[in-house]
């Protein structure tokens, strides 16, 4: 399932909604993974997150690399 902080863009790419401090976190991506089959003995399933990020400020940075859209506030909401 997904995180409830991040949104998923019409490019299949998923983005967290707010900025985070320098050495933050943020909250989860995947709460939980369910496989759709069961995998054959001796396999496992792996997922791999690959990650990127922009500076918050000034918000046009993110706006314009991202093509997102960021409120007043901050939060990205929509893309």
């Amino acid at each position: 399932t997904l995180g409830s902080s991040w949104i998923k863009g019409s490019d299949g790419f998923y983005y967290y909604t707010s900025a985070v401090e320098k050495g933050g976190t943020t909250d989860d991506l995947v709460e939980s993974v369910i496989p759709i089959l069961s995998a054959p003995d001796g396999y496992r399933i792996t997922v791999t997150t690959v990650a990127s990020a922009i500076q918050a400020l000034p918000y046009s940075a993110a706006e314009e690399a991202w093509g997102v859209t960021i409120n007043d506030s901050g939060v990205i909401t929509g893309r």
